[in-house]
């Protein structure tokens, strides 16, 4: 649980995806071989706490 509540999601926009991407998929590889095996695109999701 989040201390203030629930986060406050969104989808990452095109620039925030090209800059984070690379990090998660250098971390978490399966996601990068998951990427090659579909067309979608898949979402990038950021959690920013409620104020």
């Amino acid at each position: 649980m989040f201390p203030a509540g629930s986060p406050i999601a969104r989808t990452a926009t095109a620039e925030e995806r090209a800059e984070l991407w690379p990090k998660v998929t250098a971390k978490y590889d399966v996601y990068a071989a998951y990427q090659q095996g579909t067309t979608r695109e898949i979402p990038l999701v950021l959690l920013t706490p409620r104020d």
